[in-house]
């Protein structure tokens, strides 16, 4: 017999053993017991793995929308209503920071996705959503100070000293938490991860970012190296981008120059540049709807400055056939590290970091990737 026969998951994949088999051979009743442990390890989390609950649909969780003003700053959260699965200690956190000139509708479908696999997504604004999702005057911040009210709120709620969303049902994971952003918002989440302490976050998620170390505008508003590197240490990293990024400069450039930064990450770490195919099928601002809520969103005036690579993160407001290719690695991704710790028996592990045929090694919208783990203190490309 080869130890093989005996690892855990070679039983989970073949399911429990008959008694017939059983009788059979004892390595099944060896292997019987293994299936029971497999299934234990594999909900031991209390949360539903990836290939129970797929990434690109929604989760089991109905869910709510909260808007909140503590101490003059608003905030919008979208939230789990159900009951706290058995094992967690509470319910985990992405705190979101959008992109300059950008609101809440350029990202609504992706939260209410995320809140229905059970995290609660917080969402700040520097002004207010009006002022905040305007293309003049500018409303902007990189240095993470809104996200930090994010996690102050959390952690206000949390305590007690803030009230919680209606209907919450049990109450914060404070060790499982994530700073993610878009653009603005991911430089904003980069800079605050790199200057706090280790462990204030589990997972950083960076899309479309500031190209690192360069001008114009000179730091603080563009990313360094040496954060990237930091965010990276404390935490794990997910930055993406697409090769059609026109944001920057041009946008055969943006990508290759994201990847030089995000090679200054030394921990777990994943890029991914999804293709110009997949982004440029970003609507057309012809279809986006001229009355209703949707009707005033200038969408000339934002696509336009910066092409359709980088609203790749984004929604479409009002025109639901667009999806963000990028949405399911997002999930994916939260789920992998504030579910399930990023177990390396996890179906969301597998996704993330494994090459199977759905996993994001094989995802035909993305161009390029390096995927990096961290072993013995050094990092291992996978």
């Amino acid at each position: 017999l080869t130890p093989s026969l005996f690892h855990p998951c070679r039983w989970c994949l073949h399911g429990p053993v008959t008694q017939k088999q059983s009788q059979m051979s004892p390595v099944f009743k060896i292997g019987a017991v293994f299936w029971a442990v497999c299934v234990y390890v594999t909900n031991a989390s209390g949360w539903a793995d990836c290939d129970a609950k797929p990434p690109e649909l929604d989760g089991a969780f109905e869910h709510a929308f909260w808007a909140a003003q503590p101490n003059e700053t608003q905030f919008y959260v979208q939230y789990p209503t159900a009951t706290l699965p058995q094992g967690p200690k509470g319910w985990p956190v992405m705190i979101f920071m959008h992109a300059l000139n950008l609101g809440w509708e350029w990202y609504q479908p992706q939260i209410e996705r995320w809140a229905s696999h059970g995290i609660v997504v917080v969402f700040p604004f520097i002004k207010s959503q009006t002022q905040d999702d305007t293309v003049y005057p500018i409303v902007s911040d990189t240095t993470g100070k809104w996200l930090q009210k994010g996690l102050d709120l959390v952690r206000d709620m949390a305590s007690g000293a803030s009230a919680m969303p209606p209907g919450l049902q049990g109450t914060l994971d404070l060790a499982n938490v994530a700073f993610a952003g878009h653009n603005m918002g991911a430089v904003s989440a980069l800079r605050i991860a790199a200057s706090s302490p280790k462990g204030t976050v589990k997972l950083v998620i960076a899309m479309h970012p500031f190209p690192c170390d360069i001008g114009p505008p000179p730091p603080p508003y563009t990313i360094t190296k040496a954060e990237i590197q930091q965010a990276g240490d404390k935490a794990g990293l997910i930055l993406f981008t697409s090769e059609d990024d026109a944001a920057f400069g041009p946008a055969s450039w943006t990508a290759g120059r994201e990847k030089k930064c995000f090679a200054a990450a030394t921990g777990n770490a994943v890029f991914a540049s999804f293709s110009a195919a997949a982004c440029d099928a970003y609507p057309d601002c012809s279809e986006f709807p001229t009355q209703g809520p949707f009707g005033k969103l200038d969408c000339k005036g934002k696509i336009h400055a910066t092409g359709k690579g980088h609203f790749c993160p984004c929604s479409a407001p009002g025109v639901p056939k667009w999806v963000s290719p990028q949405q399911m690695w997002v999930t994916v991704s939260v789920r992998a590290y504030l579910h399930h710790d990023l177990d390396t028996n996890a179906a969301c592990y597998d996704l993330l970091y494994g090459s199977g045929p759905k996993s994001l090694s094989s995802d035909a919208n993305i161009a390029d990737k390096q995927l990096q783990k961290k072993s013995s203190n050094s990092p291992v490309v996978v």
